[in-house]
């Protein structure tokens, strides 16, 4: 499942990593406790089970997407969009609000584990790869030869923060001009002037794209300039030969990519015999169910030992 700033989301996946069944809640969750975001999740989650899809199928374990730090002890450590929840265990405490303990419970940043949902969805067809989300926040899920790349202490992939623009606005982080002023989910609805959002934000931000509104054009063009401006940077440092996207980037890709593509071409520095690969993931809620994903895998990696849990919770 996915906790993040204005939703939570929930889904049911099968041992193929099929989705069965998904449960969102769409509200701004920056203002609200700790413990009503984690019920809020907790009701998402418990509506997946209570449907038909889940009946008679023994749930495996839990896996939560967050938007912020997640280090390798699974903690919260930084989220300057959700900071009701910084510090906090959520995974733990998304089991307690459920009730089920005796699950096993993985957490990670939400582009982690919507890179995992791509990198399992294609086969592994693409093994090296940046998944770049956008979302209010501006995520990065790196993978590596096949795995996902997390940095020394669980903690990389924080392209949001990127310095793009040094007299740029002041970001939540504490610092200025980071891409996420500038690409992030609520840049784009102001560049573009809309005040409040009927639905999902990339589907208007698209409608008024596709209608040939020139402030939504000129927005995401911005976003996509700064995007390829941070993506560069990211390539040149790790010699990544592809980006997808993903959030709403993924929507908004007809009008975001030659941008984007345009600052590759400009700054990656091997592009006249290592160019970069631009893609769109396909996936709708890729975060949650890169979550179901990631619960998953220690069934998958050891069976034995999930049976002999599983038979001494009865």
């Amino acid at each position: 499942m996915e906790v993040n700033v204005d939703y939570v989301s929930a889904c049911l996946v099968d041992l193929a990593g099929e989705v069965l069944v998904t449960s969102t809640l769409a509200g701004d969750n920056r203002r609200r406790r700790g413990d009503l975001v984690v019920g809020r999740a907790a009701s998402a989650a418990s509506a997946c089970l209570a449907s038909p899809a889940a009946a008679g199928r023994p749930l495996a374990g839990v896996g939560v997407a967050l938007p912020g730090l997640v280090d390798s002890s699974r903690v919260l450590r930084r989220a300057p969009n959700l900071p009701a929840l910084e510090g906090e265990d959520v995974g733990a405490r998304l089991l307690e609000a459920l009730g089920r303990e005796d699950l096993a419970v993985v957490a990670d940043n939400e582009a982690n584990l919507a890179a995992l949902a791509e990198l399992v969805s294609n086969g592994e067809a693409r093994r090296d790869f940046v998944l770049v989300s956008g979302e209010i926040g501006v995520g990065a899920g790196i993978v590596v030869a096949g795995e996902i790349f997390r940095g020394v202490r669980g903690l990389a992939g924080e392209i949001g923060h990127v310095l793009v623009d040094p007299a740029g606005p002041p970001c939540s982080c504490g610092a200025r001009g980071c891409l996420e002023q500038v690409a992030g989910q609520e840049a784009l609805l102001a560049g573009a002037g809309i005040s409040t959002v009927a639905g999902p934000a990339g589907r208007a931000l698209a409608a008024r794209a596709g209608a040939g509104d020139l402030r939504a054009l000129a927005a995401i063009e911005r976003a996509g300039e700064a995007l390829g401006v941070a993506l560069a940077s990211l390539v040149n440092l790790l010699d990544v030969p592809a980006v997808v996207l993903g959030g709403i980037y993924s929507e908004l890709s007809p009008w975001l990519a030659a941008a984007l593509a345009t600052e590759l071409d400009r700054r990656v520095v091997a592009r006249s015999f290592a160019p970069v690969e631009l893609g769109t993931s396909s996936l709708g809620g890729a975060a949650a169910r890169g979550a179901g994903v990631a619960a998953l895998r220690w069934v998958l990696d050891d069976p034995a030992s999930w049976r002999a849990r599983s038979l001494a919770a009865g």
